[in-house]
């Protein structure tokens, strides 16, 4: 894993972390790939560069989106400010674009 993605850990500590999610995610790409070879699921996964990585830290670094910690309860209420549509056709106004290959 570490030859095929290039990967360096600071010290022995983080490439011990490390290779505790890695493990992890294997064990769950194994589970995983065993339901799709038994039809029980419709996709296999893989081992990629993001492997190392929990959840949250790809996240925080690979999205641009925070996570919130907050209960939803405390968050503040916005209020209306007019009337609302019933319904917005969003390819007049340029919101919509064709479908794109996400793979290019």
């Amino acid at each position: 894993f570490k030859q095929t993605f290039g990967k360096s850990y600071a010290n022995s500590g983080d490439e011990s972390q490390r290779r505790s999610i890695f493990e992890d995610k294997l064990k769950f790409i194994q589970e995983h790939n065993e339901r799709y070879d038994k039809g029980e699921v419709s996709y296999f996964l893989k081992i990629n560069g993001f492997s190392d990585m929990t959840h949250e830290e790809l996240i925080a670094t690979k999205t641009g989106v925070s996570m919130k910690t907050e209960p939803l309860a405390e968050l503040p209420k916005s209020k209306p400010s007019g009337d609302l549509v019933n319904a917005i056709d969003w390819r007049t106004h340029g919101a919509v674009t064709p479908v794109k290959d996400q793979a290019s």
